[in-house]
């Protein structure tokens, strides 16, 4: 029997209350408990086990049985709203509902006969949707369900990347800002490249200080003096690529340059005081004057 189903009908275990000395043991192992999985969550309940039973009241062997259940659902329901909070804050879990929601996109919104974004297109949402998984075959939803599945542990696809680098990514790096400041009082700025649908790379400046207590970075700072080397990196990894067919880059160019970036770096001098010496540049081309100030800035 599903235990979900017999915590709710078990009539031992509504009649039981767990003590408040039983609910201080439990508390003190929870953290542990959520950070846990498989073998070490078994081990911590059998530890909770031993020394929350010495605060229950006394009571006979198959009450003490229906307690340590008692004991399990409250760490088991516990870790269950920690994972649900997770994924949709950090993460996305695909379903097989979802997935034809962004593959049926364009039939959904002619059922539905409204404006999309209008509170019509809202009201029959749900419905369209429905209607257009009605009609599929079960061999259709099966493949649905695949694909949720390799979505969810691997990625998706690069237009619902794009759409969510566009709609969901500013709102989660402005929450990372939010709580780095608040729990650590740390001050962050953001450098990104992502790519449109259309396969045009967007680079942008994220900065959040004005909003959490302080001054702006881009407003009060000059930063355009970082871009050039954060555009060269992003036209590697996202212009420049060789890609295979499965979309992975060729290993042997990738190999190749690094081993260039390797070439460039060049060996500095240290003076008396152990501090890094950058030599007369003339000699160099505007290249390896580059390259020579990435090495010093790197090693400084």
């Amino acid at each position: 029997m599903d235990r979900s189903n017999s915590s709710v009908h078990s009539p031992e275990k509504t009649k039981q209350k767990l003590t408040e000395e039983e609910l201080v043991v439990l508390q003190s192992h929870l953290e542990e408990w959520k950070e846990a999985t498989g073998k070490d969550r078994k081990t911590i309940l059998r530890v909770v086990i031993k020394e929350a039973k010495m605060q229950a009241p006394k009571m006979d062997a198959r009450l003490l049985k229906t307690r340590k259940s008692m004991y399990w659902d409250w760490l088991y329901n516990r870790r269950a709203e920690k994972t649900l909070k997770k994924q949709s804050k950090f993460s996305k879990k695909w379903t097989a509902r979802l997935v034809i929601e962004h593959q049926y996109k364009k039939e959904i919104l002619e059922k539905t006969g409204a404006r999309p974004g209008g509170k019509e297109m809202i009201k029959y949402y749900q419905g369209a949707v429905n209607a257009i998984m009605g009609g599929l075959s079960e061999e259709q939803l099966e493949e649905s369900n695949k694909t949720a599945i390799e979505w969810s542990s691997r990625a998706p696809p690069t237009d619902v990347q794009a759409e969510f680098a566009q709609k969901k990514a500013p709102g989660m790096m402005k929450d990372l800002a939010t709580q780095l400041w608040r729990q650590a009082g740390m001050r962050i700025f953001i450098l990104s490249a992502w790519k449109t649908e259309e396969g045009e790379v967007r680079i942008n400046g994220i900065d959040f200080n004005d909003k959490l207590e302080g001054s702006s970075f881009t407003d009060t700072k000059d930063w355009k003096p970082m871009l050039p080397e954060w555009n060269a990196y992003v036209g590697e990894e996202f212009v420049d690529r060789n890609d295979d067919e499965d979309g992975n880059e060729d290993r042997e160019e990738k190999e190749n340059r690094n081993q260039r970036r390797k070439k460039e770096e060049f060996t500095l001098e240290v003076d008396t005081y152990g501090l890094l010496v950058i030599l007369d540049m003339k000699s160099l081309n505007l290249e390896d004057k580059k390259s020579l100030i990435r090495t010093f800035l790197t090693k400084h």
